[in-house]
């Protein structure tokens, strides 16, 4: 007579977020750390979920990788089987931990980037500046001698200020996103 070992289950939910929305800067569409389905068929194939061989997998293994959208939150339910509820989720706790560190790992990179992109609008900003100041000495200059030869450079000193304008709503808006990093973790 044989008594099979038993089987224990374990679940989890993880939640999948974009990274930092800048669809407003650069006419973008959000982007996302991993794609959920992708992330679903990765972990799939990774872990060979649903290897149909003939043969039982080894455990611990995975037992199901689904993709589902619950409350406006995309989300991937995963489930283990191994010998004992511990080795079941000490399993399905690793999984999740390699794909919370490669996500980290992209999202931190994604903040560099926005960082970046933050230093170079200030840059701009300050050169914008630099121009104005230079264009405003040049006015005062003209101002008491022709105002006409200084009308063209009042025009440029609008578009200089326009620009600006542009690059410092720019500019707050990265920093509004990149202020927003340590508020979006989220436990489920």
């Amino acid at each position: 007579l044989l008594i099979a070992k038993p089987v224990y289950l374990s679940r989890s939910v993880i939640a999948v977020g974009s990274l930092p929305n800048t669809a407003n800067l650069q006419n973008e569409k959000p982007k996302w750390a991993e794609a959920p389905n992708l992330l679903v068929k990765r972990l799939q194939e990774e872990y060979k979920v649903k290897d149909i061989d003939g043969e039982k997998p080894k455990l611990p293994a995975l037992k199901s990788v689904i993709h589902d959208k619950k409350d406006g939150e995309e989300i991937v339910e995963l489930s283990a089987e191994a010998h004992s509820p511990e080795e079941a989720r000490t399993f399905l706790d690793s999984v999740i931990s390699r794909v919370i560190t490669e996500h980290k790992a992209r999202y931190d990179g994604a903040y560099k980037e926005l960082e970046l992109l933050m230093e170079s609008r200030k840059q701009v900003i300050d050169d914008i500046d630099a121009e104005a100041n230079k264009l405003q000495g040049l006015i005062d200059k003209l101002s008491g001698n022709n105002l006409t030869e200084a009308a063209p450079l009042y025009a440029r000193l609008i578009l200089l200020s326009q620009q600006k304008l542009d690059f410092m709503n720019q500019y707050y808006e990265l920093s509004r996103i990149i202020n927003t990093k340590y508020q979006t973790t989220r436990n489920l």
